[in-house]
């Protein structure tokens, strides 16, 4: 069959516990952690006894201190199960890494009684924080709060103003109780991931847990001058805009799979013939197998050379971290493409809200609006890199 053109997954070795029953679990679920808004409970611990959530953390801390070509297979497959999951499970990972960036001292605290942790990380700087003795007092309210529903710990930034300077963007970290979350995730797509809004009131956090936002952006935090490792000195931008693609892969790999099944099985009675026996629907998963193929290579590239700049220990360029944001806004959209390719050509049947593909449909689409995605935003920042010019964003 044309899905054949995409490539099989395999089953991590390194994980405690395989990932593919737990990607049919969501599968099966998909429809009642949508209408329930969040993840489903038991999906997240069982995702969280695989030990992935600490892929990227240091050894010292207990965790698998693995790259990023690592994380493809075990997200994707997740994806394949449901976007929504993948999607928090994709940040878990990515957070638990933003973690090792902290002071040993924060560290300590994060990874006391297991190797990862569980935090979302808003860093649209919407909140504020005034320097006082020992640390910030924090407040302010953030969306797009993804991980929040089962988190332990936020990783929300703020403006600081310091008496005569401009202000700084800085990452705090704090405990999830002193967070509250206000109910606002009501949305046609990626519903499952329950990114509520946080809402803090005056919280100290002292000044071990706080990092400026310039120093997560560059790779310069304490976290990677105390463990040396160069996979700590990665750009966190181009990190970030690959972890988060990789559900999207996983949903448009489900839909050409479930387009195709459904071909063969739908009959198209003005015509007396399946629908596998259609040349335009045949083109339409050709085409779309092709789609998604190219962009499962271009995610699987971008991690290979993220991996590759850890290994040979060099920072990546400028124009290489434009450039890989640009790739995996490049894939994300066709991720989205070749769905919507599908879906055109599934019929009115594939809309019931039991059915996957429109579910994936809506989902990618949302995700494809993430920041880190944004086509126009991202093609000019890429342009700009290009001809020799400052790329005018800080997600760079």
């Amino acid at each position: 069959p044309m899905s054949d053109a995409i490539s099989t997954l395999s089953e991590p070795g390194f994980l405690a516990n395989p990932i593919g029953p737990i990607a049919d679990v969501l599968r099966a679920r998909a429809l009642e952690s949508e209408k329930a808004r969040k993840p489903d409970d038991a999906a997240i611990e069982a995702i969280e006894a695989t030990g992935l959530f600490g892929l990227m953390v240091p050894k010292r801390h207990g965790g698998l201190e693995r790259g990023l070509s690592d994380l493809v297979d075990p997200i994707v497959r997740l994806g394949e199960g449901c976007t929504s999951t993948a999607w928090v499970a994709s940040f878990y990972v990515a957070h638990s890494w933003i973690a090792a960036l902290f002071p040993a001292r924060a560290r300590d605290e994060f990874f006391a009684t297991k190797p990862h942790l569980r935090a979302p990380a808003p860093f649209a700087p919407t909140g504020t924080a005034v320097e006082v003795e020992g640390g910030y007092r924090l407040k302010g309210r953030w969306r797009w709060g993804t991980g929040v529903m089962h988190a332990e710990w936020a990783f929300p930034a703020a403006l600081v103003a310091p008496a005569g300077k401009p202000p700084e963007a800085r990452v705090f970290a704090l405990p999830i109780a002193d967070v509250t979350i206000a109910d606002t995730w009501k949305i046609s797509g990626m519903s499952a991931t329950g990114s509520n809004d946080l809402v803090v009131d005056d919280v100290f956090v002292p000044a071990y847990r706080t990092i400026g936002f310039e120093a997560f952006k560059d790779g310069n935090t304490p976290g990677a001058e105390e463990l040396g490792s160069r996979l700590y000195r990665i750009p966190m931008p181009p990190l970030l805009a690959l972890t988060a693609a990789l559900p999207a892969l996983g949903a448009a790999r489900a839909s050409v799979l479930a387009f195709e099944r459904s071909m063969k099985q739908r009959y198209m009675a003005y015509e007396n013939k399946h629908q596998d026996e259609r040349p335009a629907a045949q083109m339409r998963l050709a085409r779309a197998s092709a789609t998604v193929h190219v962009a499962e290579l271009t995610l699987r590239d971008l991690a290979r050379r993220i991996d590759a700049s850890v290994e040979r220990d060099a920072p990546l360029s400028l124009a290489e971290r434009a450039g890989m944001r640009m790739s995996a806004a490049h894939a994300v959209r066709g991720c989205r493409d070749a769905i919507a390719t599908i879906a055109e050509a599934a019929g009115s049947s594939a809309y019931f809200e039991d059915q996957p593909i429109q579910r994936m449909l809506r989902d990618v689409t949302v995700l494809a609006t993430h920041v880190a995605f944004d086509w126009d935003g991202t093609s000019e920042m890429y342009g700009r890199v290009l001809l020799g010019r400052k790329p005018g964003t800080v997600l760079v």
